[in-house]
């Protein structure tokens, strides 16, 4: 198989495993880690009412997903050899955060803060394929994209078709990452996101 269609399968995989997450944080406490839009939309309703403590776990939440969005610029420029760097050695990375939150009890907010960082990192780092960035956990920008090309390929553009079925496919492996993390046992779901990152590093280290 061509290095360019396995990358395209290990990019399917890693919104799978995001929408995972996106899901546990949501089933665990309920907060998303992976959907500010929605979350600023909890900040306003919890101002309003003068709900200070879930306006503060939810700014928390969002400044934890900024500081792993910053530290994934801060490693991993957009270069090629660094990029390669992160496809195999940040995905056990993140495997072995998802096994320290299995083993060690951290109190609630710690553990939420850490899945915010992971998928900060996550999406941080431009992966390209085809020439074209894509975001694992940011799925609005992929619904758009794919709708985007939809329609150029209306207006005649036998390239976007086939571009617009790959962002379809994107959201697609999140929601089928998130049903997963939907009906996963809670006591073994970080078990799973660890097995699921590990994965993701060993197909990286070989074939990526």
């Amino acid at each position: 198989m061509k290095r360019s269609s396995i990358l395209s399968l290990w990019i399917l995989y890693l919104c799978a495993c995001a929408g995972f997450v996106n899901a546990i944080s949501f089933e665990k406490f309920l907060v998303k880690t992976g959907h500010h839009t929605g979350n600023f939309l909890q900040l306003a309703q919890s101002l309003v009412p003068k709900n200070f403590a879930a306006f503060v776990l939810v700014l928390s939440v969002v400044c934890f997903f900024f500081l792993g969005s910053f530290l994934g610029g801060l490693i991993f420029p957009d270069d090629e050899q660094r990029l390669r760097t992160f496809y195999s050695a940040v995905p056990f990375c993140f495997a072995g955060l998802s096994l320290a939150l299995h083993c060690v009890p951290l109190p609630e907010p710690i553990q939420l803060y850490a899945l915010c960082v992971m998928l900060g990192v996550q999406n941080s780092v431009p992966i390209r394929f085809n020439g074209a960035k894509v975001r694992t956990t940011h799925m609005t920008g992929n619904v758009t994209d794919s709708a985007f090309f939809l329609g150029k390929a209306a207006r005649g553009d036998r390239f976007a078709a086939a571009k617009s079925l790959y962002y379809f496919s994107l959201f697609i492996a999140f929601f089928a990452g998130s049903v997963a993390g939907v009906i996963a046992p809670s006591d073994t779901s970080y078990l799973i996101m660890a097995a699921s990152y590990s994965v993701a590093g060993l197909v990286a280290k070989i074939f990526l």
